[in-house]
């Protein structure tokens, strides 16, 4: 493993909440397997988060609605999708779910030196990402930014030690093919409450 910027802390939360997540959702697909029948929906999420709504957090109001397509990710909308994917809670089809669960299984591989997560970070650039504008949200973007961010072995902002793992649940669906399905639950209530923010850097 190649992470010589990272503490033991940092890596044990990392592995520990891979692994439960794997196991939980490999349980689901026993079970599923076991009673023939597959789950129309799946909600994967933290325990240490609350849906609600107060002053500092406009963007807890979630509604969650029984048409919703299980074909696209649902989880939190936050304004770094070019930094990584938030990772409170996914909302998706049995089988997409399966493919979010196998995170642990890749994480050796991910970590490798020379791994691609390694050298794409930290010289080519995390894809879909903006290094003049952190922000930019180029997920929503119809025209994305060439200009891909870096990440380094730094302790500064703009290294893998800040939000790995957001970082690596990026890597992780973008290689499951899943990134591009995702969908920010609660977007409208943070844009009303960053009206400004949004203008600067969204299209529509």
């Amino acid at each position: 493993m190649y992470a010589p910027e990272f503490t033991s802390d940092s890596i044990y939360g990392t592995y520990s909440m891979a692994y439960s997540r794997e196991t939980v959702i490999n349980l689901k697909r026993e079970y599923e397997v076991e009673n023939n029948f597959q789950y129309d929906c799946v909600i994967l999420m933290r325990y240490d988060h609350r849906f609600m709504n107060t002053k500092n957090n406009p963007s807890g109001v979630h509604n969650f609605h029984p048409w919703w397509s299980m074909n696209y990710v649902y989880t939190e909308f936050w304004h770094g999708f070019n930094f990584g994917v938030p990772d409170i809670y996914f909302i998706t089809s049995s089988e997409n779910m399966n493919k979010i669960g196998s995170l642990y299984s890749k994480l050796n591989d991910y970590f490798k030196k020379g791994s691609e997560f390694n050298t794409t970070m930290r010289t080519i650039g995390m894809p879909i990402s903006n290094s003049s504008d952190s922000w930019s949200n180029e997920i929503y973007k119809l025209k994305r930014s060439p200009n891909l961010a870096i990440y380094n072995d730094s302790k500064s902002k703009g290294s893998l030690r800040n939000g790995i793992n957001h970082h690596l649940y990026k890597w992780h669906f973008l290689k499951i093919d899943l990134f591009d399905q995702i969908r920010g639950v609660g977007k409208r209530e943070f844009i009303s409450s960053n009206p400004k923010w949004y203008s600067e850097r969204y299209d529509d």
